[in-house]
């Protein structure tokens, strides 16, 4: 059974103790070394033997020979998809902020638009204010009608004073 596990083996430096490193990727934790590439591989074999009996006792399952290659794509399908998800998430965001945008400057030209008629209604209330102030002074000039001995009141933007003093000057 040892020798259906794939073996990996490296040199070791010499601040690590030199020789070579050699671990069994499919069995996490299973590794050992040597002087030689070959000592380092019959002591993994050894471990290898250890391992599975250890996990036999510990009542762990046992993976089988390749499937750390089987995990490891496992794992990169796995973040590969996760990068695809991530890329579209970032250009439903983008479609969104441009969306916003555009909405945001549409709401900015139509109250650009509102203060603009506004500004035209307050001039056009201007040009019309004397010439209801007039129509109104001009009701109490026919001898026929009967003038009020009290103030009436009159547009709001005329201050009372000056609408008091208007009608007492028109009176008899």
């Amino acid at each position: 059974m040892s020798d259906q596990y794939a073996i990996v083996i490296v040199p070791l430096t010499e601040d690590e103790g030199g020789g070579y490193a050699a671990y069994v990727p499919d069995l996490h934790g299973c590794m050992s070394d040597g002087e030689t590439e070959a000592e380092a591989a019959a002591n993994v074999r050894d471990a290898i033997v250890e391992w599975c009996d250890e996990a036999k006792e510990l009542g762990r399952d046992i993976p089988e020979p390749g499937s750390f290659s089987k995990r490891v794509q496992e794992e990169w399908d796995t973040l590969v998809e996760l990068v695809n998800a991530q890329e579209e998430l970032g250009a439903l965001n983008e479609a969104r902020e441009k969306k916003l945008v555009a909405i945001n400057e549409a709401k900015q030209k139509k109250c650009e638009e509102l203060e603009a008629q506004v500004a035209a209604l307050r001039l056009r209330l201007r040009t019309l204010e004397p010439i209801a102030h007039r129509a109104f002074y001009q009701c109490f000039e026919d001898e026929d009608v009967v003038r009020p001995h009290v103030a009436v009141p009159v547009a709001s933007s005329v201050p009372g004073h000056l609408a008091a003093a208007a009608l007492t000057s028109r009176r008899h």
